[in-house]
């Protein structure tokens, strides 16, 4: 599966840099500028998954854009291939993705049954 790349809309703006990672229709991550405090240079997230899947680092500051994009790409191929018992996508189908979707909210509901 392919990442297409595209601006951040918030309230209607754009900012310069700021991307969202999109495949089929879903966002999975989000890269900017981090142009605050000691460190500076681009934030990376990536936004799917749960439970054991998400101990992982799955954000942070690197020096360039490509890197930060580099960071989503490279979580996004170990979501693919994570158990999704387990929090990762592998043979989820597309429309469970979402963090609004039964499969996500089932896992929490799971996830809250443990603690």
């Amino acid at each position: 599966m392919k990442i297409t790349w595209e601006r951040t809309v918030i309230g209607g703006e754009t900012e310069t840099g700021d991307f969202v990672a999109v495949v089929e229709g879903e966002v999975v991550g989000r890269i900017y500028p981090y142009l605050v405090g000691p460190k500076k240079g681009y934030y990376w997230t990536f936004q799917l998954g749960h439970g054991e899947f998400r101990k992982a680092h799955l954000s942070g500051i690197v020096d360039t854009k490509q890197e930060a994009a580099d960071k989503v790409k490279a979580e996004f191929a170990r979501w693919l291939e994570y158990p999704h018992e387990q929090g990762g996508g592998k043979d989820l189908p597309i429309k469970y993705w979402s963090p609004g979707s039964i499969a996500y909210s089932k896992a929490l509901k799971d996830r809250e049954g443990k603690d």
